[in-house]
């Protein structure tokens, strides 16, 4: 009964054989174009409740540079024509707020 009603959903059961466990990295070396008053920053990626946060780095003429590699693990799925589902991330650029390194705001973010 229920593997019907997952069909009917278009739940995990529709989507054929289990998935492929895969790991991305995402290496992040340089932020540019950063405003002049930013002295540092640092970037998340993200999906959903999987976060990955690199180091707070000094930023100097407007750039910040890392050299630091993130990872997320995920399951991919094939839809009916046998193509991967996509699967969506954000990933940001955060500075402390003046005065603090404790408080965080984004100042810039891309789907």
């Amino acid at each position: 009964m229920f593997k019907r009603l997952g069909k009917a959903l278009g739940g995990a059961s529709a989507k054929g054989s289990g998935g492929v466990r895969v790991r991305f990295d995402l290496q992040v070396v340089q932020v540019e174009r950063l405003p002049q008053a930013v002295r540092k920053c640092r970037v998340v990626w993200a999906r959903n409740a999987k976060v990955q946060v690199t180091a707070l780095k000094e930023a100097r003429n407007g750039t910040a540079s890392f050299k630091q590699t993130l990872q997320q693990v995920t399951t991919l799925h094939r839809d009916r024509s046998g193509d991967f589902e996509s699967k969506e991330y954000t990933i940001k650029v955060q500075v402390p707020e003046s005065g603090s390194d404790d408080s965080i705001i984004t100042v810039g973010k891309v789907n």
